[in-house]
């Protein structure tokens, strides 16, 4: 994989200036979408959850599980928890990756324009 990962690279800088600005700001654009829609999922399911329970996960953690607790709370807690850690990750990831978007859409040089 080490190599594999070599040769995209050293491919990639092979490029012009503004073609790696083009792949990094388009591809930092497919990245966006794709976790705006993760973390949208996610907090779907955390919400359905909240709703289900009448309480949030950190409210749920403070209180511990009900001694009673049947089999399908603990796999819905354990849901719930990944589910957390997919909207948290996601808004970490989207938060690294605004400043990208955020730049003002880089134009294409006459020269690369021209190819």
């Amino acid at each position: 994989m080490l190599q594999i990962e070599t040769n995209i690279e050293q491919a990639f800088l092979q490029l012009g200036d503004q073609q790696r600005a083009d792949i990094i700001y388009h591809g930092a654009l497919l990245r966006l979408s794709e976790l705006k829609k993760r973390r949208f999922l996610a907090a779907n399911k955390i919400r359905e959850l909240e709703v289900q329970y009448g309480q949030s996960l950190w409210q749920l953690e403070e209180l511990g599980l009900p001694d009673d607790a049947s089999i399908e709370m603990h796999e819905d807690y354990v849901l719930w928890c990944h589910w957390d850690q997919v909207a948290d990750a996601a808004a970490e990831e989207i938060r690294r990756l605004e400043p990208i978007v955020n730049q003002p859409i880089p134009l294409p040089d006459s020269s690369y324009a021209s190819h």
